[in-house]
């Protein structure tokens, strides 16, 4: 069984764009899988919604919002609290098991070195993976 692990960009992308991750996800991966999130993930996710307004706020409400509803697990990283989220996604995955959902253009750099699988947003629309 494949991991998808959502990071916080990828979590924002239902409020940004109006595209049912989840459904779509289902749609793309015709394997096993589950979902997850490093637990400073929500950390980061809490953090927009304390210090930043408007939109970016409203989509980290609403990212907090699917996290609680849907079957999310979260990967603990309690010995790491040095690193940031992006670095704490590359140290983790592993290239045959792990597939990572972002929009981040410099963690997708990073996770192509390391050969991993990427979930993205094409278009504005729909998700592909990489």
């Amino acid at each position: 069984m494949k991991r998808i692990i959502l990071d916080t960009s990828f979590l924002m992308v239902p409020f940004q764009f109006g595209v049912d991750i989840i459904s779509d996800i289902k749609r793309v991966a015709d394997f096993r899988y589950k979902l997850f999130i490093v637990d400073k993930t929500q950390d980061e996710l809490e953090h927009i919604i304390e210090v930043q307004t408007g939109k970016n706020r409203d989509a980290a409400r609403f990212a907090m919002t699917i996290l609680k509803k849907e079957d999310i697990t979260i990967l603990p990283t309690e010995n790491k609290t040095h690193k940031n989220v992006d670095s704490l996604i590359v140290d983790l995955v592993d290239e045959d098991d792990d597939i990572v959902a972002t929009q981040d253009k410099e963690l997708k750099r990073r996770l192509r070195e390391k050969h991993v699988r990427i979930i993205e947003l094409r278009q504005k629309s729909h998700l592909k993976i990489d």
